[in-house]
């Protein structure tokens, strides 16, 4: 028997698996059908038991459910939780294909920082960045951290200037910042290199992970670059309190028994955070400074994001905390800034594949993987330490000449 043939053999699968595995991406039947290119009629006889799928077709069930293919043969369905603390509260279905990308990339993101991680110990890397790790905890002052984080990025004194500042130039300043500091930041919006499996901002903003070598934050690349800054600072806090998860939003029964610790302690935890970033960037003694009694609310807001780079409903938002405008100002002003200011477009890591033909695919890679992380796979790729395969799996490239692209492009850089 030749081995195409193997592929038109019935695959024994676990009808209930194929059923789970459907429903967990959230796609109907006819949906299903379609990407498999097979009758609605046929599916639903797949996942009775009455007709098996071939080979070939339980591969594809496989590949566009985003499940191992070992996974169609097991006798239930397998538990597939977030692996790392979830801040987030709910309004997701349990059963959605948003889920399941922000499982897929975690997992990813997880197996790329053991392989750092264990590279650095074999190599007596001593990078030890996190020496704001756990410096503070819930117990002190938020202003506390505030301040140590507003000292560490240095956002007083060499990148906030009145009146000159956009989030765009306020982002790039804190990207640049925070990497030279030791901190690994990744930034992209979809699984992998697949444009098609987009995170969206909805669902998750950004994590945080903790690390005896390099800390992890992650922001979602599809938020414009205000919220971006925003969730920066939040996940930075995250870690000066010693704490890591991933943020925006999670189903209140599942946060109240993630690690054992109440929804209380949760809800504490994400307000805690958002002080911190609050404070950071729109600082109580510059605003209530800077607020002018004369002008109307509105005019402020619209004068004082453009003096703390920061977006105009964080001002509002401020103002309203730190009781500079009541909560029906701020209410007024909310329905006022949504009527006037459209959704951005997603306009810094726009998602490129290694086929786009775009320009800018390898800063794209660097900004998805994180510039340390890039250059020690690569570094590793082409001194033999690490099989092609190998690096290309941990970049989420697909071949070793886009491997070969990216050596040249950090060579180009000076930065190997």
């Amino acid at each position: 028997m030749h081995l195409e043939d193997d592929f038109e053999v019935s695959a024994n699968i676990t009808p209930q698996i194929l059923t789970w595995a459907r429903a967990r991406c959230g796609l109907s039947h006819n949906v299903l059908a379609t990407k498999l290119n097979v009758s609605t009629d046929k599916l639903v006889q797949w996942e009775s038991g009455t007709s098996k799928p071939t080979i070939k077709q339980a591969q594809s069930v496989a590949k566009h459910t985003h499940i191992p293919f070992g996974y169609l043969y097991l006798d239930k369905p397998p538990q597939l939780n977030i692996p790392i603390a979830d801040f987030r509260t709910g309004h997701l279905k349990k059963n959605s294909q948003q889920e399941v990308n922000i499982y897929d990339f975690v997992q990813s993101l997880l197996h790329k920082k053991e392989w750092f991680e264990q590279r650095a110990l074999k190599k007596g890397s001593n990078f030890n960045s996190g020496h704001f790790q756990g410096k503070f905890s819930l117990k002190n002052d938020y202003l506390e951290v505030a301040e140590s984080i507003s000292e560490f990025i240095e956002i007083d004194s060499n990148i906030r200037r009145r009146n000159q500042i956009t989030p765009s130039s306020l982002w790039s300043s804190l990207v640049d910042k925070v990497i030279s500091k030791g901190i690994w930041l990744m930034r992209t919006g979809v699984v992998g290199n697949n444009t098609h499996r987009k995170l969206n901002s909805d669902s998750s903003k950004g994590l945080a992970l903790k690390s005896t070598f390099m800390p992890v934050i992650w922001v979602n690349s599809s938020l414009s670059d205000a919220p971006k800054i925003y969730t920066l600072i939040h996940e930075m806090a995250h870690l000066w309190i010693d704490s890591e998860g991933i943020s925006k939003q999670q189903d209140e029964d599942e946060i109240a028994s993630t690690n054992g610790r109440s929804l209380k302690e949760f809800e504490n935890l994400e307000k805690f955070c958002d002080l911190v970033a609050a404070e950071v960037l729109v600082p109580a003694k510059n605003l209530e400074y800077l607020w002018q009694s004369q002008s109307s609310s509105l005019d402020n807001v619209e004068n004082l994001h453009k003096n703390f780079g920061v977006s105009r409903f964080v001002i509002a938002k401020r103002a309203a905390d730190l009781s500079i405008v009541t909560k029906s100002d701020l209410a007024n002003l909310t329905v006022i800034l949504r009527q006037r200011i459209k959704p951005p477009i997603q306009n810094e890591e726009q998602e490129e594949t290694e086929n786009s033909g775009g320009g800018n695919f390898y800063n794209t890679l660097l900004a998805r993987n994180g510039m340390e992380f890039t250059k020690a796979v690569v570094e590793d790729a082409f001194s033999g330490d690490l099989l092609l395969n190998a690096a290309c799996d941990l970049l989420d490239i697909k071949n070793s000449s886009t491997l070969e692209g990216a050596h040249k492009f950090l060579i180009n850089k000076g930065e190997l």
